[in-house]
């Protein structure tokens, strides 16, 4: 009989334990929720434009041209510590002439501004009846004196009748009193040249789109066809002159479809285990490769960038990576891998200090 209790009460003792580990296994869990760090992504490829696409990889779109002239004075910069040399201030004037008849000026026409500096005219004019003429004007003394700013100037030549009727007006400041000669550097020169490209550039792109009319993506180019210019490189100056000749190459394509094809390259590059999340057309960047004008065909660089974050399928976030670790090793995985901002790991009962081994009682959280 005493047999017979003791084994009852053994297997009474075993399913006991049994069960306490059941129920102490069914409470053991860990939960990791992470802040997904973004991670930038991109993708470069080649696309052809062409007025009739035949292949799926192609956009449609126009190529066209216009030629057109710019020239411009530019000043030399100062280098430092250079010592200013004197000189004469010139600029344009707009004379203007409210008479009923023609008023000639001849050369060296003096001109009065309203500090008192005088100037005078470089060539004789004939200002047109109730019109107006272009002209340049010199300071008749050097010095910084002659840098006068905009306004208005009397001619005191004239009577004083017709002072009031035919009188000079500059909208820009004469410079040149004061002079720092220096050379000319290749970078000055390059500087200058490259505004024009882009004078050049925003003038042709109007008439262009106008006579494309249809397409909402555009690039543009410019050639340099002629360049000619007063001063060479390494010649003394403060200032020298540029006259070039450019040709504004512009490639009008539909741009949705440039991004669509785009948006499918980046996905297709993507490492594996990340999810984009920021992907705009606003991030389309693309430049002209090359271009036929005959056969209206252009290529395009295109590039395109977004941001991605780590999705449950990346293989660094499996979550056997975390068994056995403590809340601290965890933290500190993700610090190291570069993959989360923020880390909270909890695990039960409370007075455990280490994730369990079993995957399948690891739970990972991301958060959007």
């Amino acid at each position: 009989m005493k047999l017979y209790r003791r084994i009852a009460l053994g297997f009474v003792g075993v399913t006991a334990l049994v069960l306490v580990a059941v129920i102490y296994a069914s409470l053991v869990r860990a939960e990791i929720r992470i802040t997904p760090l973004e991670q930038e992504i991109s993708s470069s490829f080649i696309v052809d434009v062409a007025l009739r696409p035949i292949e799926e990889t192609q956009v449609r779109g126009r190529v066209v041209s216009r030629d057109v002239e710019f020239s411009d004075t530019f000043t030399v910069s100062p280098a430092e510590n250079t010592e200013p040399v004197e000189g004469k201030s010139s600029g344009a004037v707009t004379v203007y002439n409210q008479r009923s008849s023609a008023q000639p000026l001849v050369e060296k026409t003096r001109f009065l501004s309203s500090e008192g500096v005088l100037f005078r005219l470089d060539k004789g004019v004939t200002v047109p009846a109730l019109g107006s003429i272009e002209a340049r004007m010199t300071a008749d003394a050097s010095g910084a004196g002659g840098d006068v700013g905009p306004g208005r100037f009397t001619i005191p030549g004239l009577s004083e009748s017709l002072q009031t009727l035919v009188y000079g007006e500059t909208t820009e400041p004469m410079t040149g009193g004061l002079r720092y000669v220096q050379m000319l550097t290749q970078t000055d020169f390059d500087a200058a040249l490259e505004s024009l490209r882009q004078e050049a550039m925003a003038s042709a792109e109007a008439a262009l789109e106008e006579e494309v009319g249809v397409f909402e993506g555009r690039a543009l180019m410019v050639e340099d066809l002629l360049t000619a210019s007063d001063t060479e490189v390494g010649e003394e100056t403060d200032r020298f002159g540029i006259k070039a000749e450019f040709r504004v190459v512009g490639v009008f394509f539909d741009e949705e479809e440039l991004y669509r094809l785009a948006e499918s390259s980046l996905y297709q590059d993507i490492g594996e285990g990340l999810r984009p999340v920021g992907v705009s057309s606003d991030a389309l960047d693309f430049t002209i490769d090359r271009y036929s004008l005959e056969e209206e065909t252009a290529t395009l660089k295109v590039e395109l960038t977004g941001s991605a974050i780590p999705s449950a399928a990346h293989r660094a976030l499996s979550r056997g990576v975390f068994a056995g670790m403590t809340a601290q090793e965890v933290v500190a995985y993700f610090e190291e891998n570069h993959l989360a901002k923020t880390v909270e790991v909890n695990i039960r009962p409370s007075w455990k200090n280490r994730i369990p081994r079993s995957p399948n009682k690891i739970k990972l959280l991301i958060n959007e």
